[in-house]
């Protein structure tokens, strides 16, 4: 017979809230910044029906703000979150995501040299709008930068430094 908060090594006035088998749990809240002895697990019990589970909070409270984690009978470890936390990822990704696309898109442009960055951000993000409406979201999340402002160099190259003809002018004269 399991003591009531002993259950697979938890103890709820122990230091140590999980055994190793589930130190995973201990890495995952301390990167969260969770303190080992408020951690909110729950574990997931079988039924006889298959399509029902018994959940039963072990440590912790439900109505944290906390990430919950459950282990079931077969030591398989899981994390819920409310809609709130989850929303506020997914805004962060996006954020980030958006930041990153911006930092590779300026590296591409500055490679080739413009004339005018502005200039050619503002035709590098029509281009990519243009494409992005044309593609499938695999093909935009995956798109070619460096590909897109080749494009661009193509039908618009008065916006770049022609490097070929200042190259062969400087030797000209270092000749002459």
């Amino acid at each position: 017979m399991r003591k009531k908060g002993c259950w697979f090594g938890l103890m709820k006035k122990g230091k140590t809230m999980l055994d190793n088998k589930y130190k995973n749990l201990d890495e995952i809240s301390k990167i969260l910044g969770i303190d080992a002895d408020k951690k909110n697990v729950f574990k997931v019990q079988n039924l006889e029906d298959e399509n029902s589970k018994l959940i039963t909070l072990e440590s912790g409270r439900w109505d944290s703000d906390k990430p919950l984690f459950g282990v079931d009978e077969d030591n398989n470890l899981y994390a819920t979150i409310s809609v709130e936390t989850l929303k506020g990822m997914i805004k962060s990704y996006r954020k980030i995501a958006n930041e990153n696309f911006k930092l590779k898109l300026e590296k591409s442009i500055a490679q080739t040299f413009p004339v005018d960055f502005g200039d050619v951000w503002a035709v590098s993000l029509d281009e990519i709008k243009k494409r992005a409406s044309k593609g499938s979201k695999e093909e935009i999340l995956n798109i070619d930068l460096d590909e897109v402002l080749i494009d661009i160099k193509k039908r618009h190259p008065n916006l770049f430094l022609k490097l070929d003809g200042i190259i062969k002018d400087k030797i000209i004269k270092e000749v002459i």
